[in-house]
């Protein structure tokens, strides 16, 4: 079934089987969000800002695929293999474009400079801001003493709502998960496997106001990140591989160095366009509990003697087995 309207939606189910036998109701209810309803729209895949870095945006390594629109205030390079363009790709100056099995549909067009994508700025998550105040009692100003050789390492498991750090910060380990926006003065960096992470403020998972050529570094694999990242005054470096983004990527640069990273440019939040990706867990399959027996005619037999035996299989009451 697909749902026309987001909201609380009611579901029941009840199985039957070839006999007639009708399982009790199963009844569950869950919210469908916006996940799946964004739209690429223009500037939601990646945006460079910069009109003078060289390579604004580069795109090496293999099997990259972006979804959403690619814009560049400067000139895009490609290299590697077998990456895939789109949602449509704008350049001011040049695209090269090395290496073999690149897909580009529809084509590159030569665009003027276009402005940043998002009014989100780094002052809207600091104390006292914009977003800070929405947050409320899931607002959360890591002090200064909390940094450590410049950066702050949050623990696990992550604490949902708004995080401003005044320094640096430093995420790792193995499928750390959480709803939770960062934003931090200096360098994000995200390393570690399985990382799944979902916006907790205007659509936004990382901001960075570092003028760093990596302000947002996300490194590891096998990352599912359903928020935008955005560096308004650097760079973003996205390093590893089968790293999945339903949002977009805006930075004055952005260098895209892994493999099979996957950018979808659905329209993620406030100052971008639209509601934030939730996701959505499908209730327990109902399972049918089948009971099955044997006999036989006879209890004592000689050798030659006939047995008829008989087998019965019958769905007994019905299971909520997650299989």
């Amino acid at each position: 079934h697909i749902y026309a309207t987001t909201g609380d939606k009611t579901v029941t189910v009840i199985a039957t089987d070839n006999n007639g036998g009708v399982s009790p109701a199963l009844t569950r209810t869950f919210n469908v969000g916006a996940a799946g309803q964004g739209e690429s729209l223009p500037g939601s895949g990646v945006f460079a800002a910069s009109q003078t870095a060289k390579a604004a945006i580069k795109i090496s390594g293999s099997s990259d695929v972006i979804r959403g629109l690619v814009h560049s205030n400067n000139d895009i390079v490609m290299t590697g293999s077998k990456h895939a363009l789109t949602g449509g790709t704008e350049y001011r100056t040049t695209l090269t474009k090395n290496g073999s099995g690149h897909t580009i549909n529809p084509a590159a067009v030569q665009k003027p400079a276009a402005p940043f994508p998002t009014a989100s700025a780094i002052a809207d998550y600091a104390p006292g801001g914009r977003a800070a105040l929405a947050a409320g009692a899931r607002y959360f100003s890591v002090p200064a003493a909390s940094c450590k050789g410049g950066s702050y390492t949050p623990a696990k498991p992550l604490t949902s709502g708004l995080y401003y750090v005044p320094c640096g910060v430093k995420i790792t380990g193995s499928a750390i998960a959480g709803q939770v926006t960062i934003a931090a003065s200096r360098d994000i960096q995200l390393a570690g496997s399985a990382a799944n992470l979902t916006p907790f403020s205007d659509g936004v998972l990382f901001i960075s106001g570092s003028t760093g050529t990596r302000a947002v570094q996300l490194t590891g694999s096998g990352h599912t990140l359903h928020g935008s990242v955005i560096a308004p005054s650097g760079g973003i470096d996205v390093s590893g591989s089968s790293i999945a983004l339903d949002c977009g990527v805006y930075g004055q640069t952005v260098d895209m160095s892994g493999s099979s990273i996957s950018i979808a440019g659905l329209n993620c939040g406030s100052g971008i366009g639209g509601g934030t990706v939730v996701s959505i867990a499908a209730p327990p399959m109902l399972v049918a509990n089948l009971v099955n027996s044997i006999s036989a005619d006879k209890t004592t037999v000689k050798p030659g003697d006939t047995v008829t035996y008989t087998a019965t299989v019958k769905s007994g009451e019905a299971s909520t087995e997650d299989r």
